[in-house]
């Protein structure tokens, strides 16, 4: 569970964007 918060975390931070495309 620590690595997929980390690895969303990791590619929230490269992709700020895809947060708005999901909603």
């Amino acid at each position: 569970m620590l690595i997929t918060l980390l690895y969303f975390s990791i590619s929230l931070a490269q992709h700020p964007r895809t947060l708005d495309q999901s909603f």
